[in-house]
């Protein structure tokens, strides 16, 4: 939950759009330590983001998307392409890799030079080599579990392209770093 001027709102992933949000101006009722009552705004079902609602916040912002009244909003908002909102930390750039039948997706990624990035891999299938990633010109190699997320954190200082791979080098990713 976030509060906006004397508004509370929350941000629900959009079902019909992966990747946008939507603003809605909630009610909340009663508290009890880390729990709020929330009394109207979302209804059983909805997807609320509970981390990374800062970031959602300032990229309607930036996009100039804050309505003008206090009607709830329902205007979505954008995550910048290949990075993650849950979790998400304006200073971390996080992307979440899943590994399939049919490699890496997203198999490219353009991250910023300078700023700390968690990456976070799921497999989830048996049916790949993918079974292990390897950054070779970072020296990372990390198994990758089935069904449980991988997650590795670095930080590049340049820019550049960097590869990684399957322990097999027969599934490959590039990181472009601008």
């Amino acid at each position: 939950m976030q509060n906006v001027g004397d508004r509370t709102v929350a941000y629900l992933a959009n079902p019909k759009e992966p990747g946008k949000f939507i603003e809605r101006e909630v009610r909340l009722g009663q508290s009890s330590g880390e729990q709020v009552e929330v009394v109207s705004g979302v209804q059983p079902g909805d997807l609320v983001v509970t981390e990374g609602s800062f970031f959602v916040r300032a990229e309607r912002e930036r996009l100039g998307l804050r309505p003008a009244t206090t009607e709830p909003s329902t205007a979505p908002s954008r995550v910048p392409s290949g990075i993650s909102s849950e979790g998400a930390d304006p200073r971390v750039q996080t992307v979440k890799i899943v590994v399939n039948e049919q490699g890496y997706e997203p198999a490219k990624i353009t991250l910023r030079a300078g700023v700390p990035a968690r990456l976070t891999f799921l497999r989830t299938t048996d049916k790949t080599c993918g079974t292990e990633v390897v950054f070779p010109s970072l020296n990372i190699k990390r198994a990758l579990p089935l069904n449980e997320p991988a997650v590795i954190e670095f930080t590049v200082a340049k820019s550049g392209d960097i590869a990684f791979a399957c322990g097999m080098n027969m599934l490959h990713g590039t990181i472009v770093v601008q």
